[in-house]
Protein backbone atom coordinates (compact mmCIF):
# COMPACT_ATOMS: atom_id res chain seq x y z
CA UNK A 1 0.00 0.00 0.00
CA UNK A 2 2.59 2.27 1.03
CA UNK A 3 4.48 1.77 -1.83
CA UNK A 4 1.39 2.07 -4.18
CA UNK A 5 0.83 6.01 -2.35
CA UNK A 6 4.80 6.84 -3.11
CA UNK A 7 4.73 5.42 -6.54
CA UNK A 8 1.83 7.92 -7.59
CA UNK A 9 3.58 10.77 -6.05
CA UNK A 10 6.46 10.22 -7.88
CA UNK A 11 4.77 9.75 -10.97
CA UNK A 12 2.82 12.54 -10.26
CA UNK A 13 5.21 14.83 -9.78
CA UNK A 14 7.16 13.74 -12.74
CA UNK A 15 4.45 14.02 -15.06
CA UNK A 16 3.17 17.52 -13.45
CA UNK A 17 5.76 19.22 -16.12
CA UNK A 18 3.55 18.21 -19.19
CA UNK A 19 0.26 18.48 -17.44
CA UNK A 20 -0.70 14.99 -16.73
CA UNK A 21 -0.23 15.13 -13.23
CA UNK A 22 -3.12 12.34 -12.91
CA UNK A 23 -1.90 10.19 -15.92
CA UNK A 24 1.87 9.60 -13.86
CA UNK A 25 -0.30 9.07 -10.68
CA UNK A 26 -2.13 5.91 -12.15
CA UNK A 27 1.80 5.16 -13.80
CA UNK A 28 3.73 5.54 -10.66
CA UNK A 29 0.98 3.23 -8.50
CA UNK A 30 0.79 0.94 -11.24
CA UNK A 31 4.86 0.07 -11.72
CA UNK A 32 5.25 -0.09 -8.01
CA UNK A 33 2.77 -3.64 -8.52
CA UNK A 34 5.08 -4.84 -11.25
CA UNK A 35 8.07 -4.09 -10.04
CA UNK A 36 6.93 -6.39 -6.90
CA UNK A 37 6.23 -9.01 -9.04
CA UNK A 38 9.93 -8.83 -11.46
CA UNK A 39 11.68 -8.68 -8.39
CA UNK A 40 12.26 -12.09 -7.96
CA UNK A 41 12.70 -13.11 -11.58
CA UNK A 42 15.00 -9.96 -12.58
CA UNK A 43 17.33 -10.92 -9.65
CA UNK A 44 17.47 -14.63 -10.89
CA UNK A 45 18.20 -13.07 -14.33
CA UNK A 46 20.95 -10.72 -12.91
CA UNK A 47 22.28 -13.78 -10.75
CA UNK A 48 22.78 -15.92 -13.92
CA UNK A 49 24.19 -13.18 -16.10
CA UNK A 50 26.98 -12.73 -13.17
CA UNK A 51 27.63 -16.50 -13.33
CA UNK A 52 27.80 -16.75 -17.01
CA UNK A 53 30.08 -13.81 -17.24
CA UNK A 54 32.48 -15.53 -14.51
CA UNK A 55 32.26 -18.85 -16.38
CA UNK A 56 33.34 -16.89 -19.46
CA UNK A 57 35.96 -14.83 -17.88
CA UNK A 58 37.54 -18.30 -16.12
CA UNK A 59 37.55 -20.14 -19.92
CA UNK A 60 39.28 -16.97 -21.16
CA UNK A 61 41.97 -17.43 -18.45
CA UNK A 62 42.07 -21.21 -18.85
CA UNK A 63 43.01 -20.58 -22.51
CA UNK A 64 44.96 -17.93 -21.71
CA UNK A 65 47.62 -19.98 -19.56
CA UNK A 66 47.54 -22.92 -21.78
CA UNK A 67 48.59 -21.08 -24.78
CA UNK A 68 51.67 -19.69 -22.65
Amino acid sequence: MLGKLIGAYIGEKLMARSGRGGTGALAGAGSAAVARRSAKPLAMLLAAGYGLKLLNDYRKNQRASASS
